[in-house]
């Protein structure tokens, strides 16, 4: 299951006890990578992980405000052991297709590109179905500095 916080936690369905082999001791700190470098900003999960096959794949409930924060990536887990198997960016990396729609240094910590509702799979072609929500600032990309002052002003 998980967590508000950020955590995913594999229980034991007959004792209700944390599962040693899991991650550390039953739980993997979903946060760790992802929120480092804003440790007081908003990550947790809204809706449940889904399961297919031997993954569990996993959302975020990340801040709109301000635009710069935890990342949305959609990542996949091991249920057997917790270690991270595969990362979906929701904002493209440098290497990777459509990097180049993000202006300057604007895809750099980009928050609001979660998915932050349920996934949907399709186990018989193997698809996932991943509700992408849009970048902060909605719609429009304002790029903030530290203390929410915008570094570029609407025209008045």
């Amino acid at each position: 299951m998980g967590t508000a916080d950020g955590r995913l936690i594999a229980l034991n369905a007959k004792t209700g006890k944390l599962i040693p082999g899991f991650g550390n001791e039953g739980v993997v700190n979903l946060r760790s990578g992802v929120a480092d470098n804003y440790p007081n900003n908003q990550y947790g999960l809204e809706s449940p992980p889904v399961i297919y096959r031997d993954l569990a794949f996993t959302c975020s409930n990340v801040q709109e405000i301000p635009g710069n924060g935890p990342s949305g990536d959609a990542p996949a887990w091991n249920v057997l052991s917790g270690k991270l198997t595969w990362t979906f960016h929701t904002v493209a990396r440098s290497e990777e297709p459509g990097h180049d729609t993000w202006e300057d240094e604007s895809a750099s910590d980009r928050s609001g590109t979660n998915v932050w509702r349920f996934i949907t799979v399709d186990a018989k072609n193997g698809i996932i179905f991943l509700q992408i929500g849009s970048p902060s600032y909605d719609f429009y990309g304002w790029q903030y500095r530290s203390g929410c002052e915008a570094t570029r002003r609407l025209p008045h």
